[in-house]
């Protein structure tokens, strides 16, 4: 479940709930049973959706970075990079 896939199934509602176990803003997330009972689904259903959102998250974030570099071979030098700015 991407963001956008998410507000075009109408359930944005589900993006607001889903966001802190991916969005790297030091928020703590809520416990997974937790989740998965605002959402009304279990606990495994919730677990494959965070593992979707979390894979959709990378390619869209190296496809990104892919963008702003002149070689290739530069994209993991600059995700790196951007991980070491982001968690100092």
């Amino acid at each position: 479940m991407c963001k956008m896939h998410l507000r075009r199934k109408g359930k944005p509602e589900s993006l607001e709930v889903l966001r802190p176990f991916v969005d790297g803003s030091g928020r703590t997330p809520p416990n997974q049973e937790e989740a998965a009972e605002k959402l009304g689904v279990p606990v495994a259903t919730l677990r494959t959706w965070l593992w979707r959102l979390r894979q959709r998250y990378r390619e869209a974030l190296r496809m990104e970075v892919a963008s702003t570099v002149s070689d290739p071979d530069d994209v993991d030098q600059e995700l790196h990079y951007l991980y070491q700015i982001l968690t100092t």
